[in-house]
């Protein structure tokens, strides 16, 4: 069984955006801050602001959409699910959410039961689930086969997007019909005697037969594996060796004129290359990349970004705390590059560093 967490909601006596809302995921996954997204982008789960919630699902649950209320509904309405499930994480103050959920809905009802719309608000009783499935952002859309995850995708995408993600799952499900007709219709040993009366076929024809037909769905009737647009394969971009960087130096990294991006926060650098899908050019923090984020996190607003040295004058002791947590986690999950040299600073030899600090370890 799935391991429950508690969620709780923290009010804070600071507004820099609204509406936003906050979650938090048990201890594992702690404050998760976010700001807004642009375009198709999501909102990241945090746990320093308060919100006010509002319903905005357009339609009434249904046999084909529904709301998940515990962990046996989980488990008998996913897990043991004979069609494909969409399990969409999604939150009532989430912008990107109210776009995507409603249209969603209408496109699950109009497949007649061959794909179900499951739908889990973050902020009920069964949000733990975000922390069991890594849930960071919503909307984020699981899809699931015969109680397998076979695909994910964040974000409030497009319709075309959403239409062959749906066509795939209902094609794949369909070459499940033949082990279907096989449960459903056992084979009857009683009925050999008149089958060989009729064909007049001895019982060596019929094992034959059956032989061939198996190794024939074997072959041309194997199961295919779906592959689904821009997800199958990512180019794999080589590390960036450690380097300290001025401000027009860390420009150049921003996914765009390089393949990496890297950003920085209280002076600090980070490659992060591996989170594209939100610090690339399309992401919800695109525009942080290639730069100094520590005014822009610490005030959660992007436009505060500067294409200048930033000194983070005008800051308060609050943003530079939010600002310094941004940056603790980045470093857990992020490659540390260097340091954002002022202007005037020196930079840093970072392979003479570690020789010398091997010379004094002898």
């Amino acid at each position: 069984m799935i391991f429950r967490h508690l969620l709780r909601r923290i009010p804070a006596a600071k507004h820099r955006l609204a509406p936003l809302g906050t979650f938090r995921i048990g201890s594992i996954y702690s404050d998760f801050p976010r700001v807004v997204g642009r375009g198709n982008g999501a909102f990241t789960l945090t746990a320093n602001r308060s919100v006010s919630f509002r319903w905005f699902s357009t339609q009434f649950d249904s046999l084909n959409v529904f709301e998940l209320e515990s962990e046996d509904d989980f488990d008998d309405r996913i897990l043991q699910a004979e069609q494909p499930v969409l399990l969409q994480f999604y939150a009532d103050w989430c912008g990107p959410c109210q776009n995507l959920l409603p249209r969603l809905e209408t496109k699950v009802n109009a497949q007649n039961g061959e794909v179900l719309l499951a739908k889990v608000n973050v902020d009920s009783s069964v949000g733990f689930l975000a922390a069991q499935f890594d849930v960071t952002s919503v909307p984020t859309v699981l899809c699931f086969r015969n109680g397998d995850i076979v695909h994910r995708f964040e974000g409030d995408v497009e319709d075309a997007y959403l239409d062959n993600i749906i066509s795939q799952l209902k094609e794949e499900n369909s070459e499940n019909d033949y082990e279907n007709f096989k449960r459903a219709h056992p084979f009857n040993k009683h009925s050999m005697p008149s089958l060989t009366e009729l064909f007049e076929f001895s019982a060596t024809d019929v094992v034959l037969i059956v032989l061939f037909v198996y190794v024939v769905y074997k072959l041309f009737f194997k199961r295919r594996q779906v592959v689904f647009p821009d997800q199958d394969q990512k180019a794999v971009v080589p590390p960036l060796k450690k380097q300290d960087m001025t401000v027009e130096q860390l420009r150049r990294f921003d996914g765009v004129a390089d393949e990496h991006i890297c950003l920085a926060v209280c002076g600090k650098i980070y490659d992060v290359t591996k989170g594209r899908d939100f610090y690339g050019p399309d992401g919800a923090y695109g525009e942080l990349a290639g730069h100094d984020a520590t005014r822009a996190l610490g005030t959660m607003d992007v436009k505060q970004v500067r294409d200048e040295f930033d000194d983070h004058a005008g800051m308060d002791a609050s943003d530079l705390e939010d600002a310094r947590e941004w940056q603790q986690r980045l470093a857990m999950k992020y490659p540390f590059i260097g340091r954002l040299l002022a202007p005037g600073e020196e930079p840093m030899e970072y392979e003479v560093a570690a020789e010398q600090t091997d010379e004094k370890s002898f």
